[in-house]
């Protein structure tokens, strides 16, 4: 599949996104891949939940900011 260009989404921007939906299983869903072996670059998350004016309860953003950071500089 030479030249055939897929795009997709970051780890950070599909927790941004599940996040904006606000469902009480989607909460579930971003704490299960806060939880897994991906690093996240929990700045980029955090910030781009305050620009989108997306309040969490407590607890998932502990979970945010205490996730380890990857590292990488994102966007």
């Amino acid at each position: 599949m030479s030249g055939i260009t897929i795009p997709v989404i970051s780890l950070e921007d599909l927790i941004v996104m599940i996040c904006a939906a606000g469902r009480h299983q989607d909460i579930a869903d971003v704490v299960a891949l806060l939880n897994g072996s991906f690093p996240v670059n929990n700045d980029y998350i955090i910030k781009k939940l305050e620009m989108m004016n997306i309040s969490l309860p407590e607890e998932i953003t502990r979970i945010i900011v205490q996730s380890p950071p990857s590292g990488m500089n994102l966007k």
